[in-house]
């Protein structure tokens, strides 16, 4: 495929030219537009929970200077949608047992409704394994192997699905563009 870039009402293009096809214009997302509708349909789903505000807990290890700022950008929007959420710090140099022993305690929190494992992790820890040991149901992020099995064995979201490829399908969705027999690459 070749790949030029085309002037559309004088905003520049990059349209993707397949042996034989004309030009197809890219389609132009305004994710800001769009982050702030999916913000308000989470506000008003936490809403309509009504009683307390859901308890969203983002645990940290080490200072990961881009994890902070994920961290922040993701306490932050869980704030704006009325969710209570917080930041668990612990050390770089805390052991795999030690964060599994707070990973459960958050499971057994009845207070905490989500717990998101900020990867990556010291190279000391296991990943899968910790975030393998987070509740089924907590499992905001949807990195457990049994809610990536549930979504990619039934086709739908039985379990929670994870953010970038739902993020992804909100932006397609909102286009409308039609996907039943289209190649992905990923």
């Amino acid at each position: 495929p070749k790949v030029a870039a085309i002037t559309n009402n004088g905003n520049l293009e990059v349209v993707k030219l397949m042996d034989g096809m004309t030009p197809e214009i890219a389609k132009l997302i305004d994710g800001k537009a769009l982050a702030a509708k999916v913000i308000e349909g989470v506000k008003m789903d936490v809403t309509t929970l009504g009683g307390a505000a859901p308890k969203l807990v983002i645990v940290a290890v080490g200072d990961d200077p881009a994890s902070a700022i994920y961290m922040r950008n993701k306490e932050k929007s869980a704030k704006e949608c009325g969710i209570d959420a917080s930041i668990q710090k612990l050390p770089a140099t805390v052991s795999e047992e030690d964060l599994l022993h707070a990973v459960a305690n958050l499971n057994y929190d009845p207070s905490v409704n989500g717990i998101i494992v900020q990867l990556p992790l010291p190279e000391h820890i296991d990943a899968m394994r910790v975030t393998d040991s987070v509740a089924d149901t907590k499992d905001v992020d949807g990195l457990k192997p049994s809610n990536i099995g549930r979504v990619a064995l039934s086709g739908c979201p039985l379990g929670l699905v994870a953010c970038t490829p739902l993020g992804c399908m909100e932006m397609l969705w909102s286009l409308n563009v039609p996907l039943r027999g289209k190649e992905a690459v990923i």
